[in-house]
């Protein structure tokens, strides 16, 4: 029962708070990327690729707005290193790119390659399960941190909002 019905549906979860964080960023990236035109005078059209969309340019663009510091603070928590790398053993990581683990039981056997001084040395390892009793309540906790996040996003695009309106004397409907 467990495989069947609870596995692909846990495995999603524990997967959604890195493509949720990463969509914030992207969002916030270009609302900020554009707003900046009202506050510098040489403003041009310099925004990275979007494969190149992190974090460094979320905190980049926002810098100089009051308004993006509560968004930063939330999105910080969404999928944080403790999440990711204490509580889901870099589940999502592992998932694309290596050998993902169990949850509640089995161990997940690998190699590692590992280089020495004297050159390399491939050692056999295991990962143990995830602990559903462990991961289900995480999980609750990184659904109302994205809620947190969601609403200090909405926040800042009203407080940007404002800005665009004083700036260009836009009347509210």
């Amino acid at each position: 029962m467990l495989w069947e019905f609870v596995d692909p549906q846990v495995e999603l979860a524990v997967s959604r708070p890195y493509s949720i964080r990463n969509q914030f960023i992207f969002a916030a990236v270009y609302l900020l990327h554009y707003s900046n035109q009202l506050k510098e005078p040489n403003w041009q059209d310099n925004l990275p690729k979007d494969k190149n969309i992190d974090f460094k340019v979320l905190e980049k663009k926002a810098s100089g707005w009051p308004c993006c510091q509560s968004f930063k603070e939330k999105i910080e928590r969404l999928d944080s290193d403790e999440f990711k790398n204490k509580t889901t053993m870099n589940f999502r990581h592992r998932l694309q790119h290596r050998f993902r683990s169990h949850f509640d039981f089995g161990i997940t056997p690998f190699i590692d390659r590992i280089k020495t001084e004297n050159g390399i040395t491939y050692a056999f390892k295991i990962i143990p399960p995830l602990d559903l009793n462990i991961l289900i309540p995480a999980l609750y906790e990184q659904h109302q941190i994205a809620v947190e996040v969601f609403q200090s996003y909405w926040q800042m695009v009203s407080d940007l909002r404002g800005e665009w309106e004083k700036k260009y004397s836009i009347q509210k409907k």
